[in-house]
């Protein structure tokens, strides 16, 4: 009966060492926007601004509390977490410290090692926290990549055809830095015992509540399973976008500033990324990267960046499994 806690979004996981606060437990530190910025004419209030919430999951049917019990079925729903809030989650019987398996280590890509790759130093004129949405501390368990970056090409990318491929796994390129491939977009804790304790002073509705999985088979969560949502996303637009300029808070919260991107790949990403969508490109350009200076980002470079599947096929003879072969021929006139 296991705990599972899925982390989505613009998130810096941290593993305090011996010695540190909150050692051997997952620090997921949400971030956002910093305060009083003053990007370029073409920016969207608002576009860059993170929404972190927190939502638990035990199989318990919100419809089948109201309108009776409205107060419990508010607690089941997300909640917007406030500013500089922090949420400690522990899992009574589990032992700690938080391990990384394999995916993680391989997907999941290290702030400073891209930073060190780009040449950026620390700059003392960042306050790191004006870029703290919130944070949630797990005391056990171990983390894995659940997902990583896919592209639904509904929305061709440069060198693609509308629907040529459902939604498909994508390989990112950082610009600025030689550095590359499939990056997690959804990362999943996983730990033994269903029941879940959350201490949040910041949040009263979720402070000092504990959570267990109902036991049942429902159509809400995985049966014997307690699941929490921590995600962080940015506001929705008018389709989705194949970069993500506001990686580069990752390093700002690390007390990082910018650096040359390098003109030849910024402009030549700025021309692909135009191809795509000209006004949504002017927007993120004016909020983050107005020039060539900056921190690394990642982007989907163009359709072959998409994973190649395999159509279903004879397994035998090689062919498309949807080919006529066995009709008689059937020719059409004028």
């Amino acid at each position: 009966m296991p705990v599972r806690i899925y982390f989505r979004g613009l998130i810096l996981f941290r593993f305090p060492g011996p010695g540190e606060p909150d050692a051997g437990k997952l620090v997921a530190e949400l971030l956002t926007e910093p305060p009083n910025r003053k990007p370029g004419p073409a920016f969207q209030p608002g576009q860059d601004d993170h929404d972190a919430t927190i939502q638990v999951i035990t199989g318990e049917d919100v419809r089948r509390l109201l309108p009776g019990n409205l107060a419990r079925a508010q607690q089941l729903l997300p909640h917007t977490l406030n500013r500089r809030a922090r949420v400690d989650i522990t899992i009574p019987g589990c032992k700690g410290p938080v391990q990384r398996l394999k995916s993680f280590n391989e997907h999941v890509p290290k702030i400073d090692t891209l930073a060190r790759m780009a040449g950026l130093t620390k700059d003392p004129g960042i306050n790191p926290d004006d870029y703290l949405r919130a944070t949630v501390v797990v005391d056990c368990g171990t983390i894995r990549v659940h997902d990583v970056v896919t592209w639904d090409n509904g929305f061709p990318l440069p060198g693609g055809n509308r629907g040529d491929t459902p939604a498909t796994p994508a390989e990112v390129k950082f610009c600025g830095v030689q550095a590359g491939g499939h990056a997690a977009n959804d990362c999943v804790l996983e730990a033994d015992g269903d029941v879940v304790e959350i201490s949040s002073p910041h949040d009263p509705p979720l402070h000092g509540s504990k959570w267990q999985s109902t036991r049942q088979r429902n159509q809400v969560g995985q049966e014997n399973t307690t699941d929490i949502l921590v995600e962080n996303f940015e506001y929705q637009r008018g389709k989705p976008v194949p970069w993500g300029l506001d990686f580069q808070w990752l390093f700002a919260r690390l007390g990082y500033g910018e650096a040359d991107l390098g003109a030849a790949e910024v402009n030549a990403f700025k021309g692909e990324a135009r191809k795509y969508d000209q006004v949504l490109l002017a927007q993120d350009e004016s909020s983050m990267l107005q020039g060539t200076t900056g921190r690394p980002f990642p982007y989907i470079v163009s359709n072959q960046s998409l994973l190649s599947l395999t159509p279903i096929r004879n397994l035998q003879t090689g062919s498309p499994l949807t080919a006529t072969k066995s009709r008689p021929l059937c020719v059409g006139g004028t």
